[in-house]
């Protein structure tokens, strides 16, 4: 597919800017380049600051935003801009990501903010300072459903997070939960919306973004976590993010 930039452009357009990776979230201060329609499982936050930029969904089309949030596994691509544009991934799976994901099936526009106030809580987030979040999130102390949260999943879930090895079996980690194997894969189907495995992919993919925004080169990257190669690190990272992975290491060393 070609990039959403638009069929008869020539032209490449770059990512410039900052990228932080932390532990359940992710942050990006710059301009966007080209990328392709893309799903992945974090909800994001997009926030312009100065003219709007312009978000790509199937179901809206080209759409002008200002701020908004994509749920997670929301089809979606944003288009090249020299717009600075702060991009926060948020995990699905935490407290605000559920929250956040409970609100709305389809992408939503936040309304007018303090713009300085969340520029400087993203240069905060993408020096590596998280804690900048507090601010960038203020009002979004949402509560998940109570009956959508299975604590015996989101203990395995807290589990793999900091898990050294991802290639465990399912029967393996259903019984960290005290399940048999069928009733773990249903409730954790039910808990996240996919099932494990592709879960885990996920996770793999977040070690090896991380990676390369430190520095790593991609084929260290991909073996550290758990990719077969490089090659296959860069097709699921296309099909999860819209863009090839040198992205991240060309911010790394920008």
């Amino acid at each position: 597919m070609r990039s959403i930039r638009g069929e008869h452009s020539d032209v490449t357009a770059r990512w410039r800017g900052r990228a932080c990776i932390g532990a359940g979230w992710a942050s990006f201060l710059g301009t966007a380049g080209d990328n392709h329609p893309h799903a992945h499982h974090a909800v994001q936050v997009v926030n312009a600051f100065g003219h709007p930029v312009t978000l790509w969904t199937p179901a809206n089309g080209p759409q002008s935003v200002g701020a908004a949030v994509i749920p997670s596994d929301q089809v979606h691509a944003l288009l090249p801009s020299d717009t600075t544009v702060g991009l926060l991934y948020i995990d699905a799976e935490s407290t605000l990501g559920r929250s956040l994901s409970h609100m709305r099936e389809r992408v939503w526009l936040l309304p007018d903010i303090d713009t300085v106030r969340i520029r400087q809580a993203f240069e905060r987030a993408t020096a590596g300072h998280p804690e900048g979040f507090s601010q960038l999130l203020a009002g979004f102390a949402f509560q998940a459903p109570i009956d959508q949260i299975d604590p015996r999943v989101s203990a395995v879930i807290e589990r793999l997070q900091t898990e050294e090895h991802l290639d465990r079996t399912l029967a393996e980690i259903a019984a960290w939960a005290h399940l048999s194997p069928s009733r773990f894969a249903h409730r954790f189907r039910l808990h996240t919306g996919m099932p494990l495995r592709p879960y885990l992919r996920w996770l793999r993919l977040q070690r090896a973004a991380a990676g390369m925004v430190s520095g790593t080169s991609a084929t260290t990257a991909a073996h550290a976590a758990g990719f077969a190669d490089a090659a296959h690190l860069s097709r699921t990272f296309r099909r999860h993010f819209g863009i090839h992975p040198s992205v991240l290491t060309n911010l790394a060393n920008s």
